[in-house]
């Protein structure tokens, strides 16, 4: 809200906490009163603070508008004093021109932050970089305009264009920096991982099932890349369940008949063991030796693991973090996976490339638009793993009101009877001011009354990671039969057992969240059933809703997600392994995207870096 007036009186008064002060000014103008007000904080025992504007002054005024005792409140105040008294007011029904909202600090006042920043425009005009032509097609204005509109707007319908301008610069930052990364994975060659024992017939007919039309041609496209030098930078994403393990099962085998190593990074110790399990049974026709390397290896068992790989030994290795101890050396690498590469940050991404030249095949269940894929990955071929095994029946997915609650509790203490699982999922930890419940208290209230007669266990992000992989190590092995959780649980294990996923408040997940969980069922040969409880009040709630049930496309999803979100809440970039925007806002952004996506490295040679920008 923003209003013009003056100021009539300042008062300011403690707190029962003594270094916190409450200044409030009453605020008046011809259509009546209200107050602001500040809690700033005060230092030591010295005089109280100097309160941000005096009595008598000619203001216009900007903050958050409450319903306070006495009328009408405006928090979070930034001031403008209008020193030529009431005539320098704007006119009653003009419109005032907009103010921005900076994260202060102790000592620095709006007022005084605002003068700095006229000042610096005032001696410094950024220079433009990107030609006429890109600018236009993006439809923004010039750097330097772009920045004062940000900063001192004169109306509204200034401001969207100037940040789109910002934006675009983001934009080609990420952009700018993966072609980098790609040309500087180039420059040194990685061994071809070529070996007479093995086929792509043969690979296909010593497994313990078909393969799809898709997880064929990704091992063929992996077959290619490795038997290079060029060094492989492939991200493979597929829906859970659509079969991604045994493509990387195909590229670590190639690896280590080549007589290379190859590692496989998962980001917990129960995926790590999972992949182990899995990968021991799928190589073991050809004699593919397979090491576990977590933090709980210890003494005999972890001196012979480290040795072997520090020997250069061909095997695979796979494990979490602990690969990268400080004992433990890969000297003759050939081949990495990556697998659920958004959970990993920088620095074990660069970690991994710090071993030597070698393939890498990153791997996600995230869908990733199109749109932003071009631009998130440039310096990544993509393979889009459609399909999935022969077997598989679709989840079927329910939209329950929430006072059918007792009905679908019932359900689900009926598949536990028949010596199924389930998941219950609750959007955080602790309830909201909406009243939404947290995890704890649900989790105790359905062990206490719905869910009494089985056996409840609870896991969030709240708990140590020990705690967390106690519990799912529980519900893994069959002692737990109902997990109440947080989205903890949306990326990690394989639970073939599990049949249903009740997710709490669904429509405060995202649809990519939402697909994401439906995955974790329906994995082995019982019929899933994902259970929606929701009671949405918007038509684009019931339209995201309404799209899970009658689809089960992550990509189409995706794209959905993008459409119906609000800026800020798009879940594939902040899941993407890079850092979220600043200030790109996906979600209206598209056209910038696929603009960027469609220029020539030349073009952006002279691309500035920007801090704070998305990063990989």
């Amino acid at each position: 809200m923003t209003w013009a007036g003056r100021v009539v009186n300042v008062e300011s008064r403690r707190t029962s906490r003594q270094a916190l002060i409450v200044m409030e000014a009453q605020f008046v103008d011809e259509s009546g009163e209200g107050r602001l007000v500040w809690f700033i904080h005060r230092r030591g025992r010295g005089p109280l603070p100097r309160a941000p504007v005096s009595p008598g002054a000619y203001a216009v005024v900007s903050g958050n508008a409450k319903r306070g005792a006495r009328g009408v409140e405006l928090h979070s105040v930034t001031l403008d004093v209008h020193g030529g008294g009431k005539d320098s007011l704007p006119a009653p029904g003009s419109e005032l021109p907009p103010q921005p909202v900076y994260a202060l600090t102790d000592g620095v006042t709006h007022t005084r932050l605002v003068g700095w920043i006229k000042a610096a425009l005032e001696r410094h005009t950024p220079m433009e970089w990107l030609d006429d032509p890109i600018l236009r097609a993006a439809n923004v204005p010039p750097l330097n305009e772009a920045v004062r509109a940000l900063h001192l707007p004169h109306s509204v319908s200034e401001v969207e264009p100037a940040r789109r301008r910002v934006a675009l610069e983001e934009i080609v930052s990420v952009y700018t920096d993966a072609i980098s990364r790609k040309e500087a994975a180039q420059a040194a060659p990685a061994p071809r991982c070529l070996s007479e024992r093995l086929s792509g017939s043969d690979f296909h007919e010593r497994l313990p099932f078909t393969l799809t039309p898709g997880q064929c041609q990704a091992i063929e496209t992996l077959a290619a890349e490795m038997g290079r030098r060029r060094p492989m930078r492939r991200l493979l994403l597929g829906d859970v369940g659509s079969g991604k393990t045994v493509v990387a099962a195909y590229g670590a085998l190639s690896a280590v008949l080549a007589g290379y190593q190859a590692l496989l990074l998962a980001p917990t110790r129960i995926l790590a063991e999972q992949h182990a399990r899995t990968l021991s049974r799928l190589l073991a026709p050809w004699g593919c030796p397979v090491h576990l390397v977590t933090s709980d290896l210890t003494g005999e068992e972890r001196g012979r693991v480290v040795a072997q790989a520090c020997e250069g030994r061909a095997a695979l290795f796979v494990g979490t973090q602990a690969l990268f101890a400080a004992d433990v050396a890969f000297p003759n690498i050939a081949f990495a996976v990556v697998d659920e590469q958004h959970r990993f940050g920088v620095a074990q991404r660069e970690a991994l490339l710090q071993l030597g030249p070698l393939h890498l095949l990153s791997m996600s269940a995230t869908p990733i638009p199109r749109t932003l894929a071009h631009v998130l990955f440039a310096d990544t071929d993509v393979t889009i793993l459609q399909g999935r095994p022969p077997g598989r029946v679709p989840v079927d997915t329910r939209w329950i009101h929430p006072s059918q609650r007792r009905e679908l509790y019932a359900f689900l203490r009926r598949e536990v009877k028949r010596s199924r699982q389930a998941y219950v999922v609750f959007p955080r930890v602790e309830a909201d001011d909406d009243g939404v419940g947290g995890v704890i208290v649900e989790a105790k209230s359905l062990a206490d009354q719905e869910l009494a007669d089985v056996r409840v266990g609870l896991v969030h992000g709240q708990q140590s990671p020990s705690e967390q992989e106690r519990t799912m190590a529980a519900f893994v092995a069959g002692r737990i039969d109902v997990l109440v959780a947080t989205t903890v649980i949306e990326v990690g294990v394989d639970v073939p057992n599990a049949s249903v996923m009740v997710i709490e408040s669904a429509d405060q997940f995202g649809l990519a969240q939402l697909h994401q969980l439906r995955g974790r069922v329906g994995r082995g040969t019982h019929q899933g059933y994902c259970l929606l409880v929701t009671d949405p009040q918007s038509e684009r709630a019931k339209r995201r809703i309404q799209a899970l049930r009658t689809t089960d496309d992550g990509l189409s999803l995706a794209e959905l997600d993008l459409e119906l979100r609000g800026p800020g809440e798009f879940f594939g970039v902040r899941q993407s392994g890079r850092s979220e925007f600043k200030v790109v806002r996906p979600s209206v952004d598209q056209d910038l995207f696929r603009l960027v996506s469609k220029l020539s490295p030349e073009a952006l040679k002279k691309a500035p870096r920007v801090e704070g920008a998305a990063r990989s």
